[in-house]
């Protein structure tokens, strides 16, 4: 058998932090970590042998034993970096131990170090304070392509645990710490990496002077807020006591902007979404500051932003970065709060001079427009002048069936009893399922019936949908689609019934495609039967 040779990483020495704490400079302290882990990046162990489990853990040398978290210890301030790996397992506080904003001046002045190596580890260190005025000095060395040692990176490829032997990881190692490895980095690189950690943005030479005229005035621009809000949440979500934190987290960041202009306050509340946004589990009206209440701008104004004139200069609007669909999404979700029934036909001829596009928020206009009309009665259920009509009209013309989710979840909160028959043939009509990732039109159906308030008319639908014998075939038919709207069913009668009467997890081995349609239906007669039992004896309340 060939004995393939894959590279990887011992165990950090064992560095004292009396070592580190009896450092006299900044720059002494940025040497002792360099030298600590160019030994251990040059020092790297070589697999030899042939167990493919040991090869295919090894493959993309990575490191083990608990040696992320002692490298860490060594470069305190790479720990705000773990976030462009989007790796959950490390913390993400962006407050660690060393440097101090007492260091800056020291850290400055190594920016023009000799020494290489110096220059990108004071750059990764000196970015950690997020002192806008540091953000040119920093890119001015994004064109300095000197080597400037190894770090610890996040690996691009994510392995299955399975695959991946146990005694390869100490107690404390998750496969995250698992999937970084050794990765020579030169001064650019640093640069380019602190940049994107102070502003957010993926820049280089060439983008930054330009992106820099707009946003040079910090506390008026987007990114600071974003990244303001971005550090301020990433503390407040690590371990307990989240919600609470969270909102002391808006309320200090809220004062904050209330010292600001109105337009500077709108801009950041109403475009505030990014990478923690379903963490906060935001709906449509949310941002990352909660629900937008304020008043300082006129509904003039917010309607002027939606059409698109007089747009915040220091913000990329092009579409893929969602700027527009957060505006939106805000401003919908609120637009019985900022609009009137006057302003329907308005609305009306912005959705639809948007809809054409690529990437349209057409299911939040449809949602927020609904909102500033009237409910329907029987006679003209579809009448477009109405709010269940717009809604259906929604659900039927609306062409991208991944909007169709949030839509289907606010006729279900408003539109009962009078749509209980259109909501049951919508449910089970497969053409209108969306088979991708997100929530598919029956997951949203039972995450609203099992939203507060839980309403009798919302029992009577879920009843109905139980009791219909097309239930259990959507499981039997359609096995690889089922699993989500599966948990979301045992959620939603469990909800009901005020108790866990039905286990969330049914044990089953997916082993073939067969097999696993027999189970999945197994499991969904099992749910119905004790569904209906449920009903029977009065536990569904």
């Amino acid at each position: 058998m060939v004995s393939l040779r894959v590279v990887c990483v011992l165990p950090l020495l064992c560095v004292s932090s009396c070592a580190l704490v009896n450092v006299q400079s900044p720059r002494e302290r940025i040497i002792q970590s360099i030298r600590v882990t160019d030994e251990k990046s040059r020092n790297a162990e070589v697999y030899e042998g042939d167990d493919p489990l040991l090869l295919r853990a090894a493959s993309h040398p990575t490191s083990r034993k608990g040696e992320v978290k002692r490298y860490f210890k060594v470069r305190p301030w790479s720990l705000p970096y773990c976030r462009d790996d989007d790796r959950p397992s490390l913390s993400l506080s962006e407050k660690p131990a060393w440097p101090k904003r007492r260091h800056a001046p020291a850290l400055r002045e190594l920016l023009s170090d000799e020494d290489p190596e110096v220059r990108g580890v004071a750059v990764e260190a000196l970015a950690t304070l997020h002192i806008p005025e540091d953000i040119p000095r920093i890119a001015a060395l994004m064109d300095d392509e000197a080597e400037s040692g190894a770090s610890i990176m996040g690996d691009l490829v994510t392995f299955n645990r399975h695959l991946v032997p146990r005694e390869y990881f100490a107690d404390d190692d998750s496969l995250w710490d698992f999937e970084r490895r050794w990765a020579p980095r030169t001064v650019s690189d640093y640069s380019k990496k602190a940049i994107h950690l102070m502003t957010g943005e993926v820049l280089d030479s060439e983008d930054f002077d330009s992106w820099w005229e707009k946003n040079s005035e910090a506390e008026t621009s987007l990114w600071f807020w974003k990244e303001r809000m971005r550090r301020a949440f990433s503390v407040a979500t690590e371990g307990k006591r989240v919600v609470p934190r969270v909102k002391r987290a808006r309320k200090k960041i809220g004062r904050e902007l209330a010292k600001q202009s109105a337009e500077v306050e709108a801009k950041a509340r109403l475009l505030s979404r990014n990478t923690h946004s379903d963490l906060f589990g935001m709906g449509i009206g949310d941002s990352m500051m909660g629900p937008y209440t304020s008043r300082r701008l006129s509904s003039d104004r917010l309607m002027e932003l939606l059409e698109e004139r007089n747009l915040w200069s220091d913000v990329d609007w092009r579409v893929w970065t969602g700027a527009y669909d957060s505006l939106v999404r805000v401003l919908m979700g609120q637009a019985d709060v900022y609009f009137e029934r006057k302003d329907v036909a308005q609305l009306r001829r912005i959705w639809e001079r948007k809809r054409p596009e690529a990437y349209n928020p057409d299911d939040y206009f449809c949602i927020g427009i609904s909102r500033l009309l009237e409910p329907a009665i029987e006679s003209n259920i579809d009448d477009l002048n109405t709010r269940d009509g717009i809604l259906r009209y929604g659900l039927s013309g609306i062409e991208r069936v991944a909007h169709r989710g949030k839509i289907v979840r606010e006729l279900v909160h408003v539109g009962l009893p009078l749509n209980e028959d259109y909501l049951v043939e919508y449910f089970f009509n497969n053409a209108l399922r969306f088979q991708g990732i997100g929530p598919d039109v029956r997951t949203s159906v039972m995450m609203e019936l099992r939203a507060l308030p839980r309403t009798e008319v919302k029992r009577e639908l879920l009843e109905r949908l139980l009791e219909d014998q097309r239930f259990t075939a959507i499981w039997r038919d359609e096995p690889a689609l089922g699993t989500q709207d599966r948990k979301e069913t045992i959620l939603t009668i469990n909800a009901f019934a005020q108790r866990e009467l039905i286990e969330p997890e049914i044990d089953h081995e997916p082993l073939s495609s067969s097999r696993w349609a027999q189970t999945t239906a197994r499991d969904m007669q099992y749910i119905i039967k004790e569904a209906l039992r449920m009903k029977n004896e009065g536990e569904l309340k």
